[in-house]
């Protein structure tokens, strides 16, 4: 009984959200332009385990920024499978995963409401030069999810769980937890909000 009472309860939680977004859009706010956001996600050594081949499983920190665009054209339109409640990532975005990638670049990424119940996250990026090998710069990627059916959706909308994996062979090579604002969530989420922008 109390686990129907929960589920029924994320249930509705995912119905508000979408029912916020269909909001907006019969408003006309998500009908034209480029929506743009900025948002970084970071934590400590303790939330992050490293695991390199030939080497013990290690605690490192992990920082995230990312720069983003959405069509707003093509945002609502369950039809458009690329551009559907998608934001894709750009340029600007970085990564800093000491050991792996030292402020790298990502290349490419995107992030997506899925049936308004988890945010996705994937990005790609190249890792630091090898000092003493030949070898070809190592390309990873990084694969999350956000859970915004939890009842707390501040804290829902704050932590990011996922790994980063080789490219090569879809090795897992760290398990993390980011958080967005975990010292200060109001605070970050202010300077969150005066990042997204109507293009």
């Amino acid at each position: 009984m109390i686990r129907r009472t929960i589920n029924i309860a994320k249930n509705a939680t995912s119905i508000g959200n979408a029912l916020l977004l269909g909001l907006a859009s019969r408003s006309g706010i998500l009908g034209q332009g480029m929506l743009g956001m900025r948002e970084v996600l970071k934590s400590e050594a303790e939330y992050n385990t490293l695991t390199i081949q030939g080497r013990s499983p290690s605690r490192t920190s992990f920082r995230v920024e990312l720069h983003a665009l959405a069509d707003l054209r093509g945002f609502l339109d369950p039809t458009d499978l690329e551009r559907f409640l998608c934001w894709q990532i750009t340029e600007g975005s970085k990564v800093h995963l000491p050991g792996i990638a030292s402020n790298q670049p990502i290349h490419e990424g995107y992030i997506r409401l899925v049936d308004f119940r988890e945010v996705e996250y994937f990005f790609e990026f190249f890792g630091d030069i090898p000092k003493k090998s030949k070898s070809e710069r190592p390309k990873y990627y990084f694969k999350g999810a956000k859970s915004i059916r939890n009842l707390k959706q501040i804290r829902a909308w704050s932590t990011l769980n996922g790994g980063v994996y080789e490219q090569s062979t879809g090795k897992r090579v760290l398990d993390s937890t980011l958080f967005f604002g975990k010292s200060s969530v109001i605070r970050d989420f202010i300077a969150f909000l005066k990042t997204v922008n109507l293009q």
